[in-house]
């Protein structure tokens, strides 16, 4: 939803989907000793069906084959496991591709760019990140209403998507507080999904002042390579653009169980962003108790008697 409020803005260029590169290539198979050929098949697949996915979803129409020849032309075999090299290759070709003005700045949404941050900084000096936090209990209620749709498909359970949820937000939460101090203020903010969707003008102007743009009616407005879409969501529910439906309905989407594990997980660094728990301490222990028996024989148990003498 965020990302897409940048689509259209007539001072920015927008790639229109996750570029995936940090999640689902680097730095997992640059380590690896894939030959040149796995390289290239891993890369096509992240970047290209991602795109052809969304394209296909939103009923959108451009040459993928083109697109990616321009790709292949802009990358040499010894790039592959340099992703700035990789990321700068994927752009330039989307831009040129798309007849797009380079000269202007180009909106990129990349799980973990947080995470990141700092190797970005290194290999793009330009780059201005801005984050966005959720109170994870209602990050939660929407990841585990999309067990059954989706995420069951990957092999995840429910407490397989706690588990996740705990392990990536409580990082990205830490990001959010530590980042603007480490890489600056002017390189760096953060801000809570739920002013965004509760005063979306006033944030997204707030948001011009911290990228120097002017603002935009854009920028208020969900919208797809032109085309306005609606919100995105695991429950089914059509929603039109920003809505403020989902805001701490974890009350109602959640077991009791799941927040106490979320609330003793991240208390103390959650109050920071003003989600404050529901929970008595003792009892969001207790919970997480019986979490950490899952998760530490799930991740972490090895049994040194299962072995033959």
């Amino acid at each position: 939803m965020f990302h897409r409020l940048f689509d259209g803005h007539s001072s920015l260029n927008a790639y229109p989907v996750d570029l995936t590169v940090l999640y689902a290539y680097f730095p997992h198979i640059i380590s690896s000793d894939a030959s040149t050929n796995e390289l290239w098949d891993r890369l096509e697949k992240v970047i290209f069906l991602t795109l052809k996915r969304e394209l296909t979803s939103h009923q959108v129409s451009i040459n993928i084959d083109s697109l990616k020849s321009l790709f292949r032309e802009k990358l040499y075999d010894e790039h592959l496991r340099d992703p700035a090299k990789i990321i700068g290759a994927m752009l330039s070709s989307w831009i040129e591709h798309q007849g797009l003005d380079p000269t202007k700045p180009i909106v990129v949404k990349e799980t973990s760019a947080d995470i990141y941050s700092q190797e970005i900084l290194e290999w793009f000096p330009n780059t201005q990140f801005i984050q966005l936090v959720r109170d994870p209990r209602d990050n939660y209620a929407a990841l585990k209403a999309g067990v059954n749709s989706y995420y069951s498909k990957m092999g995840e359970s429910e407490f397989t998507t706690l588990a996740s949820l705990i392990n990536r937000s409580l990082t990205d939460m830490k990001m959010a507080l530590e980042n603007p101090s480490i890489i600056g203020e002017s390189r760096y903010t953060a801000i809570r999904f739920e002013d965004l969707v509760k005063d979306t003008e006033g944030q997204m102007k707030n948001i011009c002042t911290f990228l120097d743009i002017p603002f935009d009616d854009h920028l208020t407005k969900t919208s797809f390579m032109g085309t306005a879409t609606s919100g995105n969501n695991h429950d089914g529910q059509k929603m039109t653009g920003v809505s403020d439906e989902n805001i701490s309905r974890w009350k109602s989407r959640i077991s009791e169980e799941e927040a106490m594990i979320i609330e003793f997980a991240f208390r103390g660094i959650m109050e920071q962003f003003e989600y404050l728990p529901e929970f008595p301490t003792k009892d969001s222990a207790r919970a997480y108790a019986e979490y950490y028996k899952w998760s530490n024989y799930h991740y972490f148990f090895h049994d040194p008697f299962a072995a033959k003498p």
